[in-house]
């Protein structure tokens, strides 16, 4: 997991190496601050930024989601728009898993009738 206040990324394969589909995925977090001065007899406020990207490609087709929050109001529909992409994939993984089950099981079948 990465430390509080340090940038991040990650990239890899989605396929197994020598698979000639080389699909990929892609994600970062740049984290950035500045200080803003209002007047010399105030201190200075720490004004911090985020860009957050998620790419992700395989065959000819890719995929960009932006989960930047460009205002820190938008913190909390950020966070909850990568909580329903999780719930999504997640969704997702499940109905793979009992279709490709179902898919291995007519197999099953066939090799029982030889």
């Amino acid at each position: 997991m990465a430390k509080r206040g340090k940038s991040w990324n990650r990239r890899g394969f989605l396929n197994r190496m020598g698979s000639p589909d080389r699909g990929w995925y892609y994600f970062t977090i740049i984290r950035s601050s500045e200080r803003e001065w209002f007047n010399a007899h105030e201190n200075a406020h720490e004004k911090r930024y985020l860009s957050v990207e998620f790419q992700l490609a395989d065959c000819n087709r890719t995929i960009s989601l932006d989960f930047t929050p460009y205002e820190e109001f938008e913190t909390r529909t950020v966070r909850e728009k990568a909580l329903r992409f999780r719930k999504i994939l997640d969704e997702f993984f499940e109905e793979l898993e009992d279709a490709l089950s179902w898919m291995e099981e007519a197999s099953d079948d066939e090799e029982e009738k030889d």
